[in-house]
């Protein structure tokens, strides 16, 4: 019959161990029992199936040692399987512990992957918004620099009407001087032809 999945190496082991031990109180107090008085110069007694033949003491003596030695090694057998499943229950949780450490470690390593995709977006955003402010800046310094160009060109513009200004001023001096002088002239030629009138009048 087959064992059970329950049926541990170390139950399989005192299994065999009781089935030993069965057989060799079989062998010691059953069929193999010695007669009062004993049966003496029994030979060798053929050990087969169906055989009818008595065995003798000798020969019980090898079943009870062979018995002996299958229950020493039974029991041999069943403390190595049992410190087998010691170690392979101390291996599997060893194994689930790794595994629980894993899994926490798969943890931490999922966070800090979010929180670095989080501040990725963060730095992308903050390049963005420096991308354009370095865009207004520039159009800023362009306006500027073209305000700074059509001031320069106003200044120039300046010079030059207050250049003429100045040379209008000049010509409006040297033509008052000329009226000036012009005046002078008119009024001294005036004189002299009251004078000259005054003279004619006279004689």
């Amino acid at each position: 019959m087959p064992f059970s999945s329950s049926f541990t190496p170390s139950r399989h082991g005192r299994f065999a161990r009781s089935l030993v031990s069965i057989a060799a109180a079989t062998c010691l107090t059953g069929a193999f029992a010695q007669s009062t008085p004993p049966v003496l110069d029994v030979g060798d007694g053929a050990i087969a199936p169906g055989s009818t033949q008595a065995i003798n003491g000798g020969q019980a003596y090898q079943i009870q040692s062979a018995v002996q030695d299958a229950a020493g090694a039974a029991s041999y057998a069943g403390a190595i399987a049992g410190a087998a499943n010691t170690a392979a229950n101390a291996a599997q949780q060893s194994a689930n512990s790794a595994n629980s450490i894993a899994g926490i470690a798969l943890g931490v390593a999922n966070t800090a992957n979010n929180a670095a995709g989080n501040a990725q977006n963060a730095a992308d955003l903050a390049q963005a918004s420096a991308n354009a402010a370095q865009g207004t800046a520039n159009t800023a310094l362009g306006s500027a620099n073209a305000a700074a160009g059509a001031a320069s060109a106003a200044q120039g513009t300046a010079d030059s009407a207050l250049s003429l200004a100045n040379t209008a001023n000049n010509a409006a001096f040297g033509a008052q001087q000329s009226a000036n002088t012009a005046n002078s002239i008119a009024n001294a030629a005036l004189g002299a032809a009251n004078s000259a009138g005054s003279a004619a009048n006279t004689a």
